[in-house]
């Protein structure tokens, strides 16, 4: 991971993936995801829009709707 993906791993960690009890890792048991597989299909999301507006093939404004549907339902 480099530096300037550090923000989106943090991002990733605190609103996308789920956070497990310590009981449960201490454990064994339970679900552990992958944060940095998660980061990067984060960024790779990102910046397959950000590509699509370059080339206007999605209107600003719908890309708009999409980041805060994900600000807000995510």
């Amino acid at each position: 991971m480099e530096k300037d993906q550090l923000p989106a791993l943090e991002y990733v960690m605190r609103n996308k993936v789920p956070v497990t009890d310590v009981g449960t890792m201490m454990g064994g048991a339970g679900y552990r995801a992958d944060v940095f597989a998660a980061a990067a299909n984060f960024l790779k999301k990102r910046e397959k829009e950000y590509v699509l507006v370059l080339h206007m093939q999605i209107p600003l404004s719908l890309l708009l709707l999409r980041l805060l549907s994900y600000a807000v339902f995510c």
